[in-house]
């Protein structure tokens, strides 16, 4: 149990970046827009978007299609595990 008088050391914590948030820094890195990288994952736009803004998370995704989305922003999937 945690002391509330006692500090805590940040230094063992890694700070987790959001499933969308590497999911848009890497199409970034390689499509210059949303449509375009839907369009190579073969899903449609509104789809990507959705997992872009974080609306749904790509672990609720299908696997077909979490591994196309992985994929082509060349992601590990293990990223999301």
């Amino acid at each position: 149990m945690l002391n509330p008088q006692e500090k805590i050391n940040f230094e063992n914590f890694e700070l987790v970046e959001p499933q969308y948030a590497i999911l848009e820094k890497q199409r970034k890195k390689l499509f210059p827009t949303q449509k375009a990288a839907a369009s190579a994952m073969g899903i449609a736009l509104r789809q990507y978007q959705r997992y872009a803004s974080g609306e749904r998370s790509l672990s609720s995704a299908s696997f077909n299609i979490g591994l196309r989305i992985c994929k082509t922003l060349d992601i590990d999937p293990f990223t999301f595990l």
